[in-house]
């Protein structure tokens, strides 16, 4: 099957942005309402997620600041990500998503901190972290504010051409962990394309979480 032509894409990507730019708003808002901060830890999505954070006025008494740790040197130096993990579960794992928020958290202060770590391609990928994998993680200062977000079904996320496949894992209620797998059917998209898509996806997932339960 052949791609989907780059224009189609473009606009499916031109609708996601318009999903997800309303969601990072009403995100704000319930995080104002609940009284708490956040803070980020990102990789593969590059930042994306701390721009939509703060894309609205008011951000800054809600967003305290987040690192773009890209390469793993820059978690092991500025998120205390430890390189044991690292060396035996890869930069693209649940363990090192959790590592990397627990980081996140102490460096900045907040109350909650997000984390992601995927695979975004084109390459780097294989048969057991395929191209699309993502992990997120949250981790809260307290039990008292993981439970404000625990139960949370997520963002409804669809392209023609994907597959997402989502688990979730409370492993108490300051630590959650999300792993998503967007998949590319039968190379429906470019592989140029594909890496910002599960970018967007990745943040319109994250920004669902957060969003839930305001009414738009």
């Amino acid at each position: 099957m052949q791609p989907l032509e780059s224009n189609n894409l473009r606009e499916s990507l031109d609708k996601r942005r318009r999903i997800v730019l309303p969601l990072s708003q009403r995100a704000l808002i319930k995080l104002s309402n609940l009284g708490i901060t956040v803070a980020t830890a990102e990789s593969c999505t590059g930042g994306l997620l701390s721009a939509l954070l703060t894309e609205y006025p008011g951000s800054s008494a809600i967003y305290k600041g987040g690192v773009v740790a890209y390469d793993n040197q820059v978690k092991v130096r500025l998120l205390g990500v430890p390189t044991d993990i690292l060396n035996q579960k890869g930069a693209v794992s649940e363990d090192i998503a959790s590592a990397m928020a627990r980081g996140s958290l102490d460096l900045i202060k907040s109350d909650l901190a997000i984390a992601i770590t995927g695979i975004a391609g084109p390459g780097g990928g294989s048969p057991m972290k395929p191209v699309g994998l993502v992990y997120c993680h949250w981790a809260f200062k307290t039990p008292a504010v993981g439970r404000c977000f625990q139960g949370n079904s997520g963002a409804e996320m669809t392209i023609p051409g994907l597959k997402v496949k989502r688990s979730e894992r409370f492993q108490d209620a300051s630590n959650i962990s999300y792993e998503l797998l967007i998949q590319n059917e039968q190379g429906q998209i470019a592989p140029e394309d594909f890496r910002a898509t599960i970018r967007w996806m990745t943040c319109e997932f994250v920004l669902g979480l957060l969003a839930q339960d305001v009414s738009s």
